[in-house]
């Protein structure tokens, strides 16, 4: 899928459909993440709960961001009395097995529980010990999902040895 262009009119038809269910709609000139994060960040200090799915690990980052990994989410049907086990769905949404949905009452068709792992910048300075602001600056030296951080001879003999077999290395 990656390898085929976006045909011509995907992304209009999608603000068009966006605004036809009334949702707002925000252009961004450049990347949309800085955006994204407040967004979310404000809604969630405002008592709306905001989550952030995406495949760009920086959203761990952002003050206030609740970040969910594609990764990291799963469906599954409620448990019923009597059930050992809730049904799983595959990260398509086609249930496994597929009978799950054919056999099940009524109710539980039309209800499916999303499962996440969330990450929040203060979950990242809990298993660190860092504060904020060291997690942040950390995250620059160690790079992102787009970039290799410093190789681990960009540390000298000192360092580089407390450093591991980490990211960049």
């Amino acid at each position: 899928l990656d390898l085929m262009p976006e045909p011509p009119l995907m992304l209009d038809q999608l603000a068009a459909s966006v605004e036809a269910a009334g949702l707002p709609l925000v252009r961004c000139a450049g990347e949309a993440d800085p955006d994204v994060a407040r967004a979310a960040a404000r809604a969630t200090a405002q008592g709306t709960p905001a989550y952030v799915l995406g495949a760009d690990s920086d959203f761990c980052l952002y003050a206030g961001v609740v970040y969910v990994p594609f990764a990291q989410l799963s469906f599954c049907r409620p448990q019923r009395a009597g059930r050992n086990a809730a049904t799983q769905l595959a990260p398509s949404g086609e249930p496994e097995p597929a009978r799950a949905l054919r056999d099940a009452p009524p109710a539980d068709r039309q209800r499916i529980n999303a499962v996440a792992r969330c990450w929040r910048r203060r979950d990242l300075c809990e298993v660190s010990g860092l504060g904020e602001r060291a997690v942040v600056e950390w995250a620059l030296l160690a790079g992102n999902d787009f970039t290799g951080g410093f190789g681990r001879d960009a540390w000298g003999a000192t360092l580089a040895p407390l450093l591991g077999e980490g990211h960049g290395g």
